[in-house]
């Protein structure tokens, strides 16, 4: 993972966060939308590596995307108490406790498969 980082700046007291993705031989960090930022075939090898599923990687994107629960659940047609749900399982499948934390284990599998693009590649189905 030489020439990069990830940078967390501004956890908020909602547990809001945010990140920045510093790669080398770029002047500037990697700022985006999580739909946007990571391609399909990358968000699909991050589930496989942390045996997230499709539901649990849809609410990780929304907190990437510094939704509120209320949003998340709007956008993917389920109950807020359904996406609380959701996330309090992703922090005890992931050990973290907050967003910020799970935010920042996210990254850091995005970086393990691109130090080890032969296990789990991200050219997946």
């Amino acid at each position: 993972m030489r020439g990069e980082e990830i940078a967390v700046s501004g956890c908020g007291i909602d547990g809001t966060a945010n990140l920045s993705l510093k790669l080398a031989g770029r002047g500037s960090a990697v700022t985006g939308q999580a739909r946007t930022l990571l391609s399909g075939a990358e968000w699909r090898a991050i589930a496989r590596r942390l045996n997230l599923s499709k539901r649990e990687v849809e609410v990780v994107q929304g907190i990437f995307d510094g939704e509120k629960v209320a949003s998340i659940a709007l956008k993917l047609g389920i109950s807020h108490h359904t996406v609380n749900t959701h996330v309090e399982r992703l922090y005890q499948k992931l050990g973290v406790g907050n967003r910020c934390q799970l935010l920042t284990r996210i990254f850091a599998a995005y970086l393990s498969l691109r130090s080890n693009p032969g296990r789990h590649s991200a050219a997946g189905p």
